[in-house]
């Protein structure tokens, strides 16, 4: 879970600076991310483990909750982010899909 959650970080904070983001809006890319990491990351072991449910229907509903998660922190504590639910959809589709290719390429 430590190497998800900072791979997690690294990657997404590369893609903010990328994107312009700055001072207390980087900060708060790291803060969202220890907040909803561990949790996609532990509830998907756990539900993988003991359902019957399709893993990409779980990742699925998990990256969801994170991406409406970590919009609604960006809406409400950001500076300077103008569009929070497009930054969180973004983010967490380019951490996503990188790990996967990580994932692959291992």
């Amino acid at each position: 879970m430590v190497i998800s959650l900072l791979l997690t970080i690294i990657l997404e904070l590369l893609a903010a600076v990328v994107l312009g983001l700055r001072g207390r809006d980087l900060l708060l890319t790291i803060i969202v991310n220890i907040l909803t990491n561990p949790i996609v990351t532990a509830a998907f072991y756990i539900l993988s483990g003991t359902t019957e449910l399709p893993e990409p229907l779980i990742k699925t509903f998990l990256e969801i909750w994170a991406i409406v998660t970590e919009w609604l922190i960006y809406h409400k504590f950001a500076e300077s982010i103008k569009r929070p639910l497009l930054l969180s959809v973004g983010l967490n589709g380019f951490s996503f899909f990188s790990g996967m290719l990580i994932n692959y390429l291992i």
